[in-house]
């Protein structure tokens, strides 16, 4: 092998290597920008919730339930299973995820359910409990 191209390697290497370099520097700087977003909007969301869900009352309604998972199973050996499915109901157009399930074995994809929830100033509506028609 010539100088020439062991030095041109050289190069190549010392290239990648700065590369390398400013690749990790970009993904900690992702990262760390990501992690300070989510400390500094967690309390901010928070706070517009609450102010959404100020003053409103516990309302009663019917909606149909749009999907169910049944409970997880566990993910390794002698994990305890998640005690409820997932619930989704439509109401009033919109899709909302139930928070608390009572009686969720004799829930069924498209029956009607018994729904208790807040509707924010915005509009939004936070389910609090999904448990079928009696």
């Amino acid at each position: 092998m010539n100088e020439t191209e062991e030095n041109s390697r050289q190069k190549a290497v010392a290239r990648g290597k700065t590369y390398q370099k400013r690749f990790r520097l970009f993904l900690l700087t992702v990262g760390g920008l990501t992690f300070l977003a989510y400390m500094f909007m967690e309390p901010v969301v928070r706070m517009w919730r609450i102010d959404d869900l100020k003053g409103e009352q516990l309302k009663q309604g019917q909606a149909t339930v749009i999907t169910q998972a049944g409970p997880q199973q566990p993910l390794f050996p002698g994990d305890r299973m998640h005690p409820a499915p997932t619930i989704v109901v439509q109401f009033h157009g919109q899709l909302c995820i139930a928070s608390k399930v009572v009686d969720w074995q004799k829930l069924r994809v498209g029956t009607k359910v018994a729904i208790f929830y807040y509707q924010g100033h915005s509009g939004h509506i936070y389910l609090q409990l999904v448990k079928p028609l009696n």
